[in-house]
């Protein structure tokens, strides 16, 4: 009988198990590529529409805060303007100046030297062409509404030209954003600057929205065409009183929409074939509904690329059935973001975002310019899938084979080491570091062993290094004050940031009794180094300190016995310690200081806006155990003067260019911020330090601590 081997059997039923899914893999390939190409495509459509609905909201949104921005700063400069000219009104006006009303800009013998054409305020044709416009920017221009006399308003003439100069100030400062300067009065005297011509036969400016629908405060319209320019801009305007309170007339400043939107751009991968649009909510006379009104629109396939106002009332809308009025409901509640629908038949990505409560910003991209990539994508990976499938068949066979007869033989082997690795991996994750393999294998694995053998003790000496840094932070934590302290007269904060768990910086607060002393000490040292050993020297320090401080003597005397009995413990490691001892008398207005080696102390006084420091001589405490340290007197305090002392650490951080924090810079936060209380100026030198280093480590503690006088 014919027998076959053990070896045969294994062969035929690993062919046979490795030939039939290979068959039917085949045999199916063709319609699971087709099913796999579809998903992937579909796949690709919608993520690619998400990712081009967020990049296009973002840009709708960022579009929106350009001209937020631009409106915060020009209801800004309308401030500075009214101000003025109330001002101007409460004062008697100066020799007149040359006036000119709209008619001496018309004649280029009457018109001021300056009337020259500029870029700026370029005027479009009715043809499409742009021609630069004349202007003055050293006149403004007057204009009487009908039936005003110029005789009668010789005075108001007299006083609104003396704003001239703030004019000039305004376009030099802010001239890149305002376009038209304008003050009417209520009785129909009206000013524009820059002086220009062009204004129509029974131009009357009271009948102008922005005068007619101003506040006390700045108030926008919705955005107009110029009737100078031509050009779509939004007005911002503001009503001025007498020293009486009586009304007198509105000040109002325009912008170009174009000027406001230069830096919001469109990804040049949409941009040919988008539209955009600034839109308000009204009421829409065809559907009686709630509609998006077009106030302008910008066509990127125009070659000029500009914003072009839209004049008549037309509607934004999706289709005939399927409306804006979704994108309409989340603008009214404030809302931005994105959707999908049609616009001029096509399905297109709608983006929006509101600039205020009137105006909103929408950008309309057809979805056919997105999916052009997915479906080229689908064609080719159908295309190389179909190349591949005879191929991978081939190698799939073939490695089936090779991996079936190297698995018999190796699996065995390496199975059974890596279980027994595996075994004592999970008795050392449970906490057992004493776990130990007894094993050899002859290859790379015993490299793994060793090393496994090894964890275990190094892991246990980490544990209980750990342990001990996280003891040791909290006792040195527990020396630092638990609070300030709170001194009539005297407002004190302090803060020790370390670079390490533990550190060397010390700040305390002796010598005061809450309850009827106005007396307190303020001590800020630093021992060299950082870490355990600067640990322990700081807490020896402040333990003789404390000690010394409850005995009689001078500050000078209290400093010189501490010095002397660190000596005696560092003198032979060369460590060393600086400090600045400084006692402050609320009731007296005085202070008394001893510097051993510390910086001196930043002292500042708001009234003269002059700094100074404490100084003095003094050397480093444990270096010399003879040296007499002697104190120094300063009187006459006065509230709202400002003290800082500080460890080096402070000014010498880095940031991640390598540059240094620096003493200048503590000055100007200091100056900057005296008005604030001891905790608000510390609190603002920590916030300016990390943001100075961005997320750099310290490379030293820093200690600091700010006393105000109040």
């Amino acid at each position: 009988m014919f027998k076959i081997k053990l070896r045969w059997k294994f062969f035929i039923i690993l062919l046979v198990f490795s030939l039939t899914p290979l068959i039917v893999v085949t045999v199916v390939s063709q319609r699971g590529t087709l099913l796999l190409s579809k998903t992937i495509s579909d796949e690709a459509r919608q993520r690619l529409t998400q990712i081009v609905g967020m990049e296009l909201q973002q840009t709708a949104e960022n579009s929106a805060k350009v001209i937020q921005r631009t409106k915060e700063a020009m209801a800004f400069y309308l401030e500075v303007l009214a101000a003025e000219a109330e001002l101007a009104f409460s004062k008697v006006p100066a020799e007149l100046t040359p006036i000119y009303v709209a008619s001496d800009f018309e004649d280029p013998r009457t018109a001021p030297k300056d009337f020259l054409p500029s870029q700026k305020y370029r005027v479009k044709t009715h043809d499409g062409r742009f021609l630069d416009n004349p202007v003055s920017f050293n006149h403004p221009v007057f204009l009487l509404a009908p039936g005003v006399e110029k005789e009668t308003v010789v005075r108001e003439l007299a006083l609104l030209n003396q704003l001239t100069p703030t004019f000039r100030k305004l376009r030099t400062q802010f001239g890149g954003s305002l376009h038209w300067a304008h003050i009417c009065l209520q009785n129909g005297v009206y000013l524009s600057y820059p002086g220009h011509g062009g204004y129509r036969d029974g131009f009357e400016p009271r009948w102008q929205p922005w005068f007619k629908d101003a506040k006390d405060l700045p108030t926008w319209t919705l955005p107009a065409i110029n009737t100078a320019t031509g050009f779509l801009t939004y007005t911002v305007s503001k009503r001025l009183y007498l020293p009486d309170g009586s009304f007198i007339g509105v000040a109002a400043i325009d912008i170009l929409f174009i000027e406001a939107l230069k830096k919001s751009a469109l990804s040049p991968l949409w941009a040919a074939d988008a539209h955009s649009f600034i839109v308000t909510l009204s009421a829409n006379p065809a559907t009686r509904q709630p509609g998006l009104q077009i106030l302008a629109q910008k066509n990127y396939q125009d070659a000029s690329g500009s914003w072009v106002p839209v004049v008549g009332g037309k509607w934004l809308s999706a289709s005939e059935n399927a409306g804006s009025d979704i994108v309409g409901k989340r603008l009214g509640l404030g809302q931005s973001g994105y959707t999908s629908l049609p616009f001029k038949n096509d399905d297109s990505i709608w983006a929006y975002a509101g600039i205020d409560e009137l105006t909103h910003f929408v950008v309309i991209v057809p979805k056919a310019v997105i999916m052009a990539l997915p479906d080229e994508t689908r064609n080719t990976f159908f295309a190389y899938l179909k190349d591949q499938i005879l191929f991978a068949g081939a190698a799939t066979l073939l490695t089936i084979l090779f991996l079936a007869a190297s698995a018999l033989i190796g699996s065995y082997m390496i199975t059974r080491s890596l279980l027994r690795i595996a075994t004592a991996a999970k008795k050392l994750s449970g906490g057992d570091f004493s776990v130990k393999l007894g094993l050899r294998t002859g290859d790379e694995r015993d490299l793994v062993i060793q090393a496994f053998n090894e964890m275990g003790p190094k892991l246990a000496d980490h544990l209980r290094l750990n342990q001990s840094m996280n003891l040791a932070m909290k006792v040195q934590q527990k020396l630092l004050p638990a609070r300030n302290p709170e001194i009539p007269g005297l407002d004190i904060a302090g803060k020790s940031i370390y670079c390490d768990e533990t550190g060397g910086d010390y700040y305390d607060f002796l010598e005061f009794d809450a309850k009827n002393d106005s007396t307190v000490c303020v001590v800020v040292g630093d021992v060299s180094g950082h870490g355990i050993s600067s640990a322990l020297l700081m807490a020896t320090a402040r333990a003789f300190l404390r000690q010394r401080v409850s005995l009689p003597g001078t500050l000078g005397q209290i400093i010189s016995d501490v010095n002397r009995q660190l000596v005696k413990d560092v003198a032979e490691y060369n460590n060393f310690m600086t400090l600045f001892y400084l006692r402050i008398d609320a009731k007296q207005k005085t202070l008394e200081w001893v510097r051993a080696g510390q910086d001196p102390a930043i002292f500042y006084d708001p009234g003269t806006r002059e700094f100074a420091t404490l100084g003095g001589q003094g050397i480093a405490l444990g270096v010399e155990e003879s040296w007499a340290y002697e104190e120094n007197q300063k009187a006459g305090l006065s509230a709202g003067q400002i003290i800082v002392l500080a460890t080096d650490g402070l000014w010498e951080s880095v940031n991640v260019n390598g540059e240094m924090f620096g003493k200048d810079r503590i000055y100007d936060l200091i100056r900057a911020h005296a008005r604030l209380s001891a905790k608000g100026i510390l609190n603002i030198f920590i916030d300016s330090l990390y943001r100075f280093t961005k997320g750099k480590k310290f490379k030293d503690d820093v200690t600091l601590v700010v006393v105000k006088i109040k």
